[in-house]
């Protein structure tokens, strides 16, 4: 849904008008508001005549009529305020929906980045995790092939060996016997020939050599001192070839184990970032969850707002209109009943001296209510203040030079260098070949010489002190892992115990400016609610009225009606001819001089009026009973609509602050079991450091540690490293 970014001009106006109206109701006097409809005494009917009945209730209709009118005034005005107070508190909260809405709608778009980047890199991570896994087997799956190759090739040599050793035995022990001698030479050439196949180059083809003179019959008849020779020979070749064998073994696995470790390594850190971006991707997404689930609550209650305000403005502007229609029918039923009066009081009796006064009664009225009219009317317009921007342009310079260095600048920086690095590292060493590089005369000789005999000799420093500190380097990197990861679950418990301080701290306020929402709904509801109880009050008390005053009206148009419905009928003739007429039908005194011929049955020209003016006052009593009952049914029905709106609308602030003490529940629980782990990792951190003590006492020598030491020796290569890089590429 859209924010709301500025108020419609009708709205604008509603609130103006309830403003005024509330200014007119505050310096009102409070006994003018106020007032009641007395109930007409119930006085016998013979007492009065039915005229005098209708005149004593149009007088008590337009006294209270009159009190009505101030009455109802006074509660239109409570109701004013009511609307003015109502409106403003919705407008005030909608807005501050909007902009809480907005920022959790960027945090969420915000985080949505952030745990798509996260994902990707999870995604690239596995990827070549996946690769690293892969080569780590196929080159396992290489190595174990040439191990097996190597064996059987030291198979067949060691065999061969061991078949030369013998036939050299058995020559030297039976030189008499060549027969036994032959029969060992052919087993030697079986083996010799089995190892061969599975060698090449110049030691194969010696040893053919070799074995193509044991073929030859005559050796073994004449020449037993020769094969003897050519034995011991053919043994030195095959031993040379067992060396190479083992020789060439032994370095490719050290080139296996060395890459096998470096890949497994490489794999094991980047599993070890795999899972803490998945770790925090997995965190990220959780506070995206809760920032979404917020936004979408503020949501409902901000629509939820936004509904009521509608149904409040509808009312309150049905009420206004209902307002002015009252009164100005009011006015015209007071000027209507004056007008009444006037003509009863006149036909009924000379001595009414009530005129002057009915007159002003009447004036006063109609200029209250063209007063509380005008106030409704005479409205101002608001006009949007702008605002505009403004951006002042950064500008950003940038400059730089390069220059070509001869030998012997580049010499001076060589020896800068080293003295610089001397300095910042307090290395004595470092300090001593700055020294020599400054007395040397052959600047890319003798300074390049110093520096890269100082690179072997540090060189060689770590590896014997490497040698040295195997076992304890083996147990202190035991212990130091066992130490950084339990810092590492402090770290995160710490911040996990930030952030469920830091969820309470914002479902705190959520909750208590919903408790306040809530609050001003059902005051507001209790208000309408009694505004509501006191309109129906009023208008039971005005059809009670209206219908004592038809009943009354009744009672006067039956009197009147049947009295000159009578006397009508008495005056009726009906085509009679009476006797002794002459042709013409004219009696005698058909023709005499008028005169009174009847008694008086009344002034039937008059009655009319009265009886018209009568029922006209009949009717009236019988529209404004119906009216007011019209209007009571369309008042209920919007104060239930406003009863429903308004619950409702409560009832999804309630849901809201639900939630928001759930929050505030579960992260009140999680603190406490983040208490706990952050004391027992607190524990295991302890027992590590208290352990890395104890090694540090027994392995580390003197002040400085073997860390310091690599690192201090490390520093010192990498400013060998820089001043001999200056004397290499001073060319480049």
């Amino acid at each position: 849904s859209k924010p709301i970014v500025a108020m419609p001009a009708a709205l604008a106006v509603l609130r103006l008008s309830l403003a005024a109206l509330c200014l007119q109701a505050a310096v009102m006097p409070a006994g003018a508001v106020r007032g009641g409809r007395a109930s007409v005494s119930a006085r016998a009917l013979g007492a009065v005549t039915p005229v005098e009945k209708v005149v004593e209730l149009l007088k008590q209709l337009q006294t209270d009529l009159e009190a009505e009118a101030k009455e109802e005034a006074a509660q239109y005005d409570k109701y004013a305020c009511f609307c003015k107070e109502q409106l403003d508190e919705k407008v005030y909260a909608i807005e501050k929906s909007n902009k809480k809405i907005g920022k959790l709608t960027a945090k969420v778009n915000k985080l949505n980045t952030e745990i798509s980047d996260l994902n990707t890199d999870v995604s690239a991570l596995a990827q070549a995790i996946s690769s690293l896994e892969n080569d780590i087997k196929n080159a396992a799956d290489t190595r174990a092939a040439e191990n097996v190759q190597y064996v059987d090739r030291e198979q067949n040599t060691s065999n061969a060996i061991q078949a030369i050793k013998g036939a050299i035995a058995t020559m030297k022990d039976s030189q008499a016997g060549m027969q036994d001698a032959k029969l060992n030479l052919v087993q030697v050439r079986s083996l010799a020939q089995a190892a061969l196949l599975s060698l090449a180059g110049d030691a194969q083809r010696r040893a053919v050599g070799a074995l193509e003179q044991l073929q030859d019959p005559t050796v073994y008849e004449y020449h037993s001192n020769d094969i003897l020779a050519l034995l011991g020979d053919l043994l030195k070749q095959f031993t040379g070839l067992k060396n190479d064998l083992d020789k060439a073994e032994f370095d490719a696995r050290s080139a296996f184990e060395k890459r096998d470790l470096d890949m497994k390594s490489e794999k094991q850190f980047k599993e070890k970032e795999k899972v803490q971006k998945t770790k925090i991707s997995d965190f990220k997404t959780e506070e995206m969850n809760t920032a979404s689930q917020e936004k979408d609550d503020e949501t409902k209650a901000r629509d939820a707002d936004l509904q009521f305000r509608q149904v409040l403005e509808s009312n309150c502007e049905d009420k206004a209109k209902l307002w002015d229609q009252r009164s100005l029918t009011r006015t015209g039923e007071l000027t209507a009943i004056a007008e009444a009066l006037d003509i009863l009081k006149s036909k009924v009796s000379g001595s009414w001296s009530a005129n002057e006064k009915l007159s002003g009664l009447q004036k006063g009225t109609r200029g209250s209510s063209a007063a509380a009219t005008a106030d409704l009317k005479h409205i101002s317009a608001f006009a949007p203040k702008a605002s505009a921007r403004q951006q002042a342009p950064a500008f950003l310079q940038l400059r730089g030079s390069n220059s070509e260095a001869a030998a012997l600048a580049a010499s001076r920086r060589a020896v800068r260098e080293l003295s610089t690095s001397a300095d910042h590292l307090g290395s004595r060493l470092l300090a001593t070949a700055a020294g020599r590089a400054a007395l040397a005369q052959d600047h890319f000789v003798k300074v390049r010489s110093i520096i890269k005999d100082l690179l072997d000799r540090l060189a060689q420093d770590a590896r014997e002190e490497a040698t040295q500190r195997s076992f304890c380097d083996k147990a202190m990197s035991t212990e130091t892992s066992n130490r950084d990861k339990a810092q590492m679950e402090i770290e995160s418990l710490s911040a996990e115990r930030s952030r469920l301080t830091s969820t309470k701290a914002q479902a705190l306020p959520h909750i208590a400016d919903l408790s306040q929402e809530i609050a001003h709904l059902k005051k507001g509801l209790l208000e309408a609610t009694e505004l509501r109880g006191q309109e129906s009050a009023e208008n039971k008390r005005t059809i009670a009225t209206a219908e004592e005053g038809k009943a009354a009206t009744m009672m006067a148009l039956h009197i009147l009606t049947k009295f000159y419905t009578d006397a009508a009928a008495q005056l009726v003739q009906t085509g009679y001819v009476p006797p002794n007429s002459d042709r013409e039908g004219k009696t005698v005194g058909d023709r005499a001089p008028e005169i009174f011929q009847d008694k008086y049955r009344g002034d039937q020209k008059s009655s009319k009026g009265v009886i018209g003016l009568l029922e006209v006052i009949h009717s009236d009593f019988v529209r404004t009973a119906d009216k007011v009952a019209q209007e009571e049914d369309v008042a209920q029905k919007a104060f239930d609509t406003l009863r429903s709106d308004t619950e409702a609308s409560i009832q999804d602030k309630d849901v809201a602050k639900g939630f928001q003490e759930t929050l505030v529940s579960d992260a009140e629980g999680s603190l406490v079991d983040a208490e706990n782990n952050l004391k027992d990792q607190q524990m295991l951190l302890d027992a590590a450091i208290s352990t890395l003590q104890d090694l540090e006492k027994t392995c580390v020598q003197g002040e400085e540690t073997y860390e310091e030491r690599v690192a201090a020796r490390e520093k010192e290569i990498e400013a060998l490293k820089r001043a001999h890089a200056i004397l290499e590429d001073w060319q480049s």
